[in-house]
């Protein structure tokens, strides 16, 4: 290498180490990094609080429906399919024989299927 280009240097690292040569803010910087923080945690906080109140809210409104209509599908979920007399055929066919056991069985053939063709 020639003397002459050890002698330059590059203006943006100069730029670089004349920035670093500057102190680092003090005692206001902290405390501006520090409000801030608290603004955001309490942002959150009145965030959170106010989620909590419109879901309980919610839930006190549609109690009643919710409970009702969950009953009404708990109902119609554990009708059977095919009426079967026998003690020990019922029992057998029980996971089958009603809506909620198609139900779960379509579910985990759809699982299936969809694991097959994405895997």
């Amino acid at each position: 290498m020639s003397d002459g280009m050890m002698e330059e240097h590059d203006p943006e690292l100069l730029a670089l180490f004349a920035q670093a040569e500057h102190d680092l803010p003090g005692e206001d910087f902290v405390a501006g990094v520090s409000a801030a923080i608290d603004r955001a945690r309490q942002r959150r906080r009145v965030r959170n609080v106010s989620l909590a109140c419109l879901f309980v809210l919610l839930e006190w409104l549609l109690d009643t429906p919710l409970s009702q209509g969950l009953g009404q599908l708990a109902v119609a979920l554990e009708s059977t399919l095919v009426p079967v007399t026998t003690p020990w055929l019922q029992l057998l066919l029980a996971p089958v024989n009603s809506l909620a056991g198609v139900v779960g069985l379509s579910l985990l053939l759809l699982h299936s299927i969809y694991r097959r063709v994405w895997n």
